[in-house]
Order: structure tokens, then C-alpha cells, then sequence
């Protein structure tokens, strides 16, 4: 039995801790292995439950001591006074030494421990902090025991007890520190993961949109070009067509030109036929005037000779007849002179006429043979240009299929990219 003597106003009082009633009542192997490796037993919770009714009376000068150390940290400052009040935390502080010297460890007494260092790191105190304040409390205590235990054996044992409880404590309190940090962690890393999630799918959400409305453009790209290749084909045969017809047409064209070339001579020569004709005419005109002028003359001798007939009396009876018979074949001719250069008047206007119409005719068979030439140049123009533009034609749809190929390629890469995005959305996050 260990013994020990308190200073006090009174007379020196003799305690034994053996008697003090302690208990370690723990379920958890860790726990248990943790007290054995820091030879945390009862004897040591029997110095430390005899210490409480010496250090009661010294608590209130350690704690005081306590926060004027705590307090030189304008961190530990801070957070104190924004969650509570010094006076508060004293007496805090206060029941929590005395619960530490009632020398029992159970699951009650982990389960507080744990709660204390939980509310310590919800108000954002750091474990540095934690462990310095610890210390300093430790120190305390440590100080009150070297004053009022005499025996130095004691005191050594008294110091080792306090101590091996008080980095159990330690070991409790960075335990939860460590859990609730692993928690918290875990809790941000969670929320990470559910942002990630929620953009990668909201992400997908957005490729997906856009793979679909790409795949529907390729798709209709496609399509058109199937369509464009049909129409490229129909349109080849059709311009082929064309520049058959426009050939033909340009030979038809050539052999238009000829034959106005050939209206043209003859309507020339029917011209000059018409010049030798008019020319005719107007010797017939003055041959007819020439024979009504004979007739004129005819008819003013056979009057003279009836005259001289009527004077012969009977002798000149026959030459009167004669006469008279000559007036009347002069009087036949003038009326026929007459009638064929009425008839020859009229020919000679109808013949001016013809003259007009083939002069028109003539210069409209040289205007259209000038319109022929303009129409075969440019029937030349369109067959070159139709043929240039058929020799072209594969050369485009050699670039239509090269749309085509590359279509292909580019719902291939939709095609992947659209798998991708199905596995990314299935993948969790880690």
C-alpha cells in the first residue's frame, strides 16, 4: 500500500488509492489493445480517481492558467468566442477533468470522448490546436501533482497515470479527428463524384442530343447524295440528249443556211429575169405604140382614100369598099394595140411589185442567212458548252462519292462516339 501526504492549512492527511473503486469495461479489441500497449490498467485509474479529491480545489487555477495560454492563438480566439463564451467552456472543461478522474473507462465514457472531438472538429478546431491545448491542460495537471505530492516515487507514478490516460484520451480524440476528416472527405469526394456524374450526364445528355441530330444529318446527307448521284446521272443523259438535239440542230441550221443561199441565187437571177423582162415590155410598149401610131396613119389614109373614091363617083365605088375595110382593120388594130397595152400596163405594175417582193425577199433570205450563221455559232457554243460540261460530270460524281465515303466514315465516329457516351454514363466515378 502506497501512501502520500497532502499540504493543507489543517495537519498532514495519509491517503490509500488502493481502495478507490475504478473499472475498464471495453468490448472493442482495439480499445483493449490500445490500453495494453500504453499499460493503461486500473491501479493507474486508482492513482488518478485518488488525485480527484486532492486537484479539486487546484482545477479552477488550472483551467484559468489553461485559456490565458489558449488564448494567445487569435485562431483558438476566434472560434471560441463566435461559439460560445469563456465562461461556458470553463465550466465545460471543468466537469470534463472531473469525469476523467472518476476512474472508470467503458463504452459511455469513448462514446463522449468521441462526441467532444466530433463538436471540436465541426467548429473547424484543428488537431494542432486540439493537441496543444491538450498539452497544456496535461502540463497543468502535471505541475499541481509535482506541488502537492511530496514523495517523489509517488509523484512519478501519480505523473505516469495521468499521463497514460491522458494520450488514451489523445489516442480517442485524433481517432475521431481522423474518422470525421475520413468522413468529411468521403462526403466531399461524394458530392464531387455526384457533380461529376451530374455533368458528365448532363454532358451526354448534351452529346447524345448532338450525336442523334448528327446521325440524322449524315443520314440525310446520305440521301441527298444517293439523290444528287440519280440526279447527276438522269441530268448527264438528258444533257447528252441535248447535245445530240443541238447538234442535229446545228446541221439543220447549216443546211438552212445553204438553202436561203440558194433562194438567194435564184431569187437574184429571178430578179435579173424580171429586169430583161420589164426591159421586154417596154419594147413591146413602144413596138404597140409604134402599130397604133401605123394604125393612125392607116385609118387617116383609108379615110382620105374613101374621100377620093366618093369623088371618082362609080369608078371609085370598088377602091371606097377597099377603104372602108382598111378602116376597119386600122380601127381593130388600134382597139387590140390598145387592149394588149392596157394589159401590158398592168404587167409592168405587177412586175414592179415582184420587183419589191424579191427585193424584200432578197434582203430577208440574207437576214435570216445572217440570224443562220449567228445560230450555228452559237448551236457551236452550246455543244461545247453541253460537252464540257458531260466531260465534267464524273469528275463530280467522283466527289460526290468521296461525300459519300466520308459520310460513312462519319457515322462510324458517331456510331463509337455514341458507345462512348452509353459506357460513360454506366461507368461509375471513382
Amino acid at each position: 500500500m502506497l501512501f502520500l501526504k497532502r499540504k493543507s492549512k489543517i495537519a498532514t492527511e495519509t491517503y490509500s488509492y488502493s481502495e478507490e473503486k475504478v473499472s475498464i469495461q471495453l468490448a472493442d479489441p482495439e480499445m483493449k489493445l490500445q490500453l495494453e500497449m500504453v499499460r493503461l490498467k486500473e491501479e493507474d485509474l486508482q492513482r488518478v480517481k485518488m488525485l480527484k479529491s486532492l486537484l479539486i480545489d487546484q482545477l479552477d487555477d488550472v483551467i484559468d492558467r489553461f485559456y490565458q495560454v489558449v488564448m494567445k492563438s487569435s485562431e483558438l480566439e476566434e472560434i471560441m468566442q463566435s461559439h460560445t463564451t469563456i465562461e461556458k467552456l470553463k465550466k465545460v472543461i471543468h466537469q470534463y477533468i472531473m469525469e476523467l478522474f472518476d476512474g472508470t473507462i467503458d463504452e459511455a465514457f469513448i462514446h463522449k470522448r468521441l462526441n467532444i472531438a466530433k463538436a471540436h472538429y465541426r467548429i473547424g478546431l484543428k488537431p494542432k490546436w486540439y493537441m496543444c491545448a491538450f498539452q497544456q491542460l496535461q502540463n497543468g495537471l502535471i505541475q499541481k501533482i509535482s506541488e502537492k505530492i511530496d514523495d517523489e516515487h509517488l509523484q512519478y507514478k501519480c505523473i505516469s497515470s495521468i499521463s497514460k490516460l491522458l494520450s488514451f484520451e489523445q489516442q480517442i480524440v485524433l481517432e475521431a479527428y481522423e474518422s470525421e476528416t475520413q468522413l468529411a472527405i468521403e462526403q466531399e469526394h461524394e458530392k464531387a463524384q455526384q457533380k461529376i456524374t451530374n455533368a458528365i450526364e448532363k454532358v451526354s445528355n448534351n452529346l447524345s442530343q448532338i450525336v442523334s441530330d448528327g446521325m440524322e444529318v449524315a443520314d440525310e446527307l446520305s440521301q441527298d447524295s444517293n439523290q444528287l448521284k440519280t440526279h447527276i446521272h438522269s441530268t448527264k443523259e438528258k444533257m447528252e440528249e441535248t447535245c445530240q438535239l443541238a447538234s442535229s440542230g446545228q446541221g439543220t441550221m447549216v443546211q438552212l443556211t445553204e438553202n436561203f443561199s440558194e433562194m438567194g441565187t435564184t431569187s437574184s437571177d429571178a430578179y435579173i429575169l424580171i429586169e430583161k423582162l420589164s426591159s421586154s415590155f417596154e419594147e413591146v410598149i413602144r413596138s404597140m405604140q409604134l402599130i397604133i401610131s401605123i394604125a393612125d396613119q392607116t385609118n387617116l389614109l383609108s379615110l382620105n382614100a374613101a374621100i377620093e373614091a366618093a369623088r371618082a363617083g362609080e369608078a371609085g365605088k370598088g377602091f371606097s369598099i377597099v377603104a372602108q375595110e382598111v378602116r376597119k382593120l386600122s380601127d381593130a388594130t388600134k382597139a387590140s394595140a390598145d387592149s394588149v397595152g392596157s394589159l401590158i400596163d398592168q404587167a409592168t405594175v405587177d412586175m414592179e411589185r415582184v420587183k419589191n417582193v424579191m427585193q424584200q425577199l432578197d434582203s430577208l433570205v440574207k437576214t435570216n442567212q445572217s440570224s443562220c450563221s449567228s445560230a450555228i455559232a452559237s448551236f457551236s457554243d452550246i455543244v461545247d458548252s453541253l460537252q464540257l460540261t458531260v466531260n465534267e460530270i464524273p469528275e463530280a460524281n467522283h466527289h460526290i462519292e468521296l461525300v459519300s465515303e466520308s459520310t460513312k466514315q462519319i457515322n462510324e465516329a458517331i456510331l463509337f462516339i455514341n458507345e462512348a457516351i452509353e459506357a460513360l454514363k454506366t461507368e461509375k466515378v471513382t
